[in-house]
């Protein structure tokens, strides 16, 4: 039974390894490549990199079940997997429904293009002083999101809010 822990440990904690590294690591890369990801858009570096060491932190605690394979390890790493992972599941059953077969899987090259192009966009915004212009990109604004800019200062929106 130690072996199949073992190797189910080993398995979520190389996952959890990756997935974390890149997404703290490179964000905007993760953001570009990984499958699905671009299908939520805005792309945000402070909520990506926070995912990366949250996922990062899952894959600690996964890694000292794997080393030390005892009830007192093992069942607070599945549990913290578990409290990730199946809410994570089912926001992917229920909010990509309007995702074709190849966008939820592997991306062709029109995908990829379209995504360069959104991540330009996306860094464009970013930069300092273009608060004040009118946006550019295609995902919804903070309008549709119930949202009101001109409540905001504009140092709080280039900071935070850089689609405002």
């Amino acid at each position: 039974m130690t072996v199949l822990i073992r190797i189910a440990l080993a398995i979520l904690f190389l996952d959890e390894l990756l997935v974390g590294f890149w997404n703290q690591a490179f964000p905007e890369s993760f953001y570009n490549n990984f499958p699905t990801v671009t299908l939520t858009p805005p792309f945000s570096e402070h909520y990506a990199r926070d995912f990366g060491g949250a996922t990062l932190g899952i894959a600690l605690v996964l890694g000292i079940a794997l080393v030390a394979p005892r009830a007192v390890f093992t069942i607070p790493a599945a549990a913290a997997y578990s409290v990730f992972a199946i809410p994570h599941f089912f926001f992917h059953l229920t909010h990509l429904d309007h995702a074709s077969v190849g966008q939820a899987g592997v991306p062709d090259d029109s995908q990829r293009h379209r995504r360069a192009a959104r991540s330009a966009r996306h860094r464009a915004d970013a930069r300092p002083g273009r608060s004040g212009q009118a946006r550019t990109t295609a995902e919804p604004g903070p309008a549709a999101l119930g949202f009101d800019c001109r409540n905001v200062s504009r140092s709080r929106r280039q900071a935070v809010f850089h689609w405002c």
